[in-house]
């Protein structure tokens, strides 16, 4: 290291993050729950580059963020999550995904997503669903034609 000023270069001192973020954390996953931002797919090289966010419920303000990214094996995981889930790996969605902690020297902090949990998500889509049916029918008059209906949605 340069120390003639007691200084580091940038380099070294990035050195120095990535080894105290691999030895804390070493090659462990974690599964986390944050909604999905900022995402591209280069289609060529079936890359995903992407944001985690987490928000905070009642005002709706972002209190984490973090790069994410996945290709090879974790593209893959994408298709399967599109397939059973029936929607894109896109923006807004929110997911329960394993990832890695990945600090590279240029280009930073990321999680680097390892598994995706279909089944989380569509949980989550239901019971916004169910949730989104109730506030439609809540200000009507339950008559039985209206009741039917309801039981139809409901039901679906």
């Amino acid at each position: 290291m340069s120390r003639a000023n007691s200084h580091f270069t940038l380099s070294e001192l990035n050195d120095l993050i990535q080894a105290a973020i691999n030895g804390a954390l070493g090659s462990r996953s974690f599964w986390i729950v944050a909604d999905v931002t900022e995402h591209s797919h280069k289609v060529a090289s079936g890359y995903h580059y992407f944001e985690f966010v987490e928000k905070d419920v009642s005002t709706n303000r972002i209190v984490a963020k973090i790069k994410g990214s996945a290709w090879g094996n974790a593209s893959q995981k994408i298709r399967v999550f599109e397939t059973v889930t029936g929607r894109k790996f896109t923006n807004n969605r929110h997911v329960l995904a394993k990832v890695r902690v990945n600090y590279h020297k240029v280009y930073g902090l990321s999680l680097e997503l390892e598994e995706i949990d279909p089944h989380y998500t569509l949980g989550v889509i239901e019971a916004k669903r169910q949730e989104t049916l109730r506030r439609l029918v809540s200000g009507y008059r339950d008559t039985a034609e209206q009741g039917a209906a309801v039981r139809f949605l409901f039901l679906q």
